[in-house]
């Protein structure tokens, strides 16, 4: 989902290593985007064992371009300069949730149910497979196709929770990279 908003925007790249020299360099004559963020990333890969990229959203608040020193004022002035533009777009995101449907598949879906059974989920993978089938719905994402492939190569139902916590990331990959 794209939000058009009045605040000033540039060019970001979210990533969760440390760049080295050369793309420190690339960075600076601006052959990559004007802004490197490793905060976001790091909060997206834990909340996606929860949440699916439908439930989450970042703002970030760019306060220096790295020499200039930041003061409790600088970040005050900045961030009351913006304010109104910031509530826009949470009430906008906040309209755009709750036009979303309820669960999808409650606990109690017999075929959802089955596949916890097979995957022997503990309670956290329950949740996480929930998420991730309620995520693949919302996108059209052929889920019951790819459960399917992992039946007919045998990887359904696993013997232990190993390779259910296997099959949940290779569900996970494909998932969020939309690749069958």
């Amino acid at each position: 989902m794209i939000f058009r908003t009045r605040l000033p925007e540039s060019d970001l790249l979210t990533g969760a290593r440390v760049l080295n020299s050369r793309e420190l360099d690339a960075l600076r004559q601006n052959t990559m985007p004007a802004l490197y963020d490793m905060e976001s990333a790091a909060v997206c890969a834990a909340a996606r064992l929860y949440l699916g990229p439908h439930q989450m959203l970042f703002l970030r608040y760019a306060t220096d371009t790295g020499g200039e020193s930041v003061t409790p004022e600088s970040l005050r002035a900045g961030g009351e300069a913006h304010l109104d533009a910031v509530l826009e777009i949470l009430e906008d995101y906040g309209a755009y949730a709750h036009q979303l449907p309820g669960p999808v598949n409650p606990a109690g879906d017999d075929a959802l149910e089955v596949l916890i059974q097979e995957m022997r989920c503990s309670e956290t993978m329950s949740i996480q497979l929930r998420q991730m089938h309620r995520y693949a719905r919302l996108t059209g994402f052929p889920w019951e196709d790819m459960i399917r492939e992992f039946h007919d190569q045998d990887r359904l139902p696993v013997p232990g929770r190993k390779e259910g916590k296997d099959v949940l990331v290779c569900i996970r990959t494909r998932l969020y990279t939309q690749t069958v």
